[in-house]
């Protein structure tokens, strides 16, 4: 049983054919061979070619040890590598946004919009950024739309076409206020 995304490990057949590259930013320690010696700080462009299995348990630090955590045992759980380099030093997701990621690694299942939404509320709680209430906050940026990463429900973006459409007639009349009469 996975202890961040409290899935049991699914069969090894659902992962995807052929080799997946990861960043050398990606790597933890737990995962590079004892022969191996990689000099930190690694730089992103260099890859690995090196199979993994996102399923396969690693040894997860609960409190990092960068913050100050230990080797106790009772800081340390089983985790899937996959959620453990989503973990990656900072706060501990979600399960259900763990399960999200895994599955979107695995099958390809896009993130659902809801589950997206509520981590990225509960990250900005964490940190202590005011959430903002403009246009440009209510989805995912593009780029995670167009790529298939998070699944958003097709009246979300009607809805937020409707709002632009509705701003851009406001300031076309405006200007068209102010082109006829002068500013006031």
């Amino acid at each position: 049983m996975c202890g961040i995304c409290r899935d049991p490990a699914r069969p090894v057949h659902h992962r995807p054919p052929g080799p997946i590259v990861i960043l050398a930013s990606e790597l933890i320690v737990e995962d590079v061979p004892c022969e191996e010696h990689l000099d930190w700080p690694q730089q992103d462009e260099i890859e690995t070619d090196r199979d993994y299995d996102p399923l396969a348990a690693s040894i997860d630090h609960i409190l990092p040890r960068s913050r100050g955590g230990t080797d106790d045992d009772g800081n340390l759980q089983i985790a899937h590598l996959r959620c453990n380099l989503l973990k990656n030093d900072g706060a501990q997701p979600s399960p259900q946004y763990a399960r999200a990621q895994l599955s979107l690694t695995l099958d390809g299942t896009p993130i659902p919009y809801r589950v997206w939404r509520r981590e990225r509320e509960i990250t900005r709680a964490r940190l202590g950024t005011p959430a903002r209430r403009n246009r440009g906050r209510l989805l995912p940026p593009p780029w995670m739309i167009e790529r298939g990463e998070v699944a958003v429900e097709p009246w979300r973006l009607v809805l937020c076409y409707r709002v632009w459409r509705m701003l851009h007639k406001l300031r076309r009349r405006e200007a068209a206020w102010i082109a006829r009469f002068g500013p006031s």
